[in-house]
């Protein structure tokens, strides 16, 4: 990669106009260190940076599921993302399907739920709380 495309792809990364997942990131950096004039320049100390939070967020998250942690601290990860300039979208899709909550209980998916067939109306209910079995559901 030229010098010149280098910098023209940091400025979209920087601009937030281009993000690059963990791994191509990396590799990204790795080129500008192998052109000399950018090694110390901001827009690599920028990116190498990112990448460092990046990483660390993506570590925290690896420690909370191998915990089996509480989904509050899981949501408490969320806002930690923001403004990454590494895409880091597969995890937080991840945490935000574990997060996001149904029913009338406000909680997370788990067990058997059904949908709400009321006009208009696009919730998901767990059957332990609209005291159906799951006899009743699948019949």
């Amino acid at each position: 990669m030229k010098t010149k495309e280098w910098m023209e792809k940091a400025d979209l990364i920087l601009s937030g106009k281009k993000k690059l997942s963990l791994v191509d990131m990396s590799a990204f950096v790795k080129t500008g260190e192998n052109v000399s004039m950018f090694q110390y320049s901001d827009s690599l100390q920028t990116l190498k940076e990112h990448i460092k939070k990046a990483r660390s967020w993506v570590m925290k998250l690896d420690r909370l599921e191998q915990n089996a942690t509480s989904i509050s601290a899981l949501e408490e990860l969320l806002p930690e993302a923001e403004g990454f300039m590494v895409d880091i979208q597969p995890n937080l899709d991840a945490v935000m399907q574990v997060t996001k909550v149904y029913c009338f209980c406000r909680q997370p998916f788990h067990g058997i739920v059904v949908g709400c067939d009321a006009e208009g109306c696009e919730d998901w209910l767990h059957i332990s709380c609209i005291g159906m079995s799951k006899a009743q559901v699948l019949l």
